[in-house]
C-alpha cells in the first residue's frame, strides 16, 4: 500500500532556483576558476625557467595569465617548458627540460586557491539558495 505524504515544501520554487543555477552555473564557476588562476600567476612568472635568450624568457613571462580554463599562454613555447619534450624549429630539433612552472606555483599556491575557491563557491550557493 503507497502512502502519498503531504509537505509545505514549494517545489516550484525550488525547481525554479535551480533552473537558475543550472543556467549561471557554468560562467560563475568559470569566474571563480579565474579568480583562483589569477592567484598562481605571479608565482608561475617566476618560475618561468632562465634561458640563453633572456628576452624570450619575458616575452615567456608575460604572457602567462589567467582565464576561466585556469593558468595560459599565448606562446608557443609555453607548453613545451610546462612539460617538457623536444622542438624542431626550422627542422633543427632542440630539447627541452620540463619546468613545471604552472604547476610548482599551483602546488605552492595550494592554501590561497583552496580559500578562493571556498569562498566563491559558498557565496555562490548563498546567491541562489
Amino acid at each position: 500500500m503507497a502512502v502519498t505524504l503531504k509537505t509545505n515544501v514549494d517545489t516550484a520554487a525550488i525547481q525554479a532556483r535551480l533552473g537558475a543555477a543550472r543556467r549561471e552555473l557554468p560562467s560563475e564557476l568559470g569566474e571563480a576558476k579565474r579568480k583562483a588562476a589569477k592567484a598562481i600567476v605571479p608565482v608561475a612568472k617566476r618560475n618561468v625557467p632562465r634561458t640563453r635568450y633572456p628576452e624570450r624568457r619575458g616575452y615567456l613571462a608575460a604572457s602567462i595569465t589567467a582565464d576561466r580554463r585556469g593558468v595560459v599562454s599565448s606562446r608557443p613555447q609555453a607548453l613545451p617548458h610546462e612539460h617538457g619534450g623536444t622542438i624542431a624549429p626550422r627542422g633543427v630539433p632542440i630539447r627541452i627540460k620540463r619546468s613545471a612552472m604552472a604547476t610548482k606555483a599551483g602546488a605552492e599556491m595550494q592554501p590561497q586557491v583552496e580559500r578562493i575557491l571556498d569562498r566563491e563557491v559558498t557565496a555562490l550557493l548563498e546567491r541562489h539558495f
